[in-house]
């Protein structure tokens, strides 16, 4: 029997759908935007541990991103060190 799993994460409701035979996750966020795991996984309880990571990782890019461009806009750090600092965070980063 295949059970759909729920779980809140900061905010964010992490759920998961059954596509074929794997499961994948999604993550509705309070701004009511969804997003769905590309990757397939074995279980639900995979694909939810999944989603946390991608989270977690999604939200500190994110805030590393915010505090270059603060350190540029000061004129800390010059354009081209910028985004050299910003192409070293293109690094794919997995959705589980």
């Amino acid at each position: 029997m295949h059970q759909q799993m729920d779980w809140n994460y900061f905010d964010i409701t992490i759920g998961t759908v059954m596509e074929g035979d794997r499961w994948h996750w999604r993550a509705t966020l309070p701004t009511g935007m969804t997003i769905t795991s590309n990757q397939g996984y074995t279980t639900p309880v995979q694909a939810i541990s999944c989603a946390r990571l991608w989270i977690a990782t999604e939200s500190m890019r994110r805030a590393f991103e915010g505090c270059l461009v603060e350190l540029r806009d000061r004129g800390i750090i010059q354009g081209q060190e910028f985004r050299n600092l910003m192409r070293s965070l293109e690094k794919p980063i997995q959705q589980g």
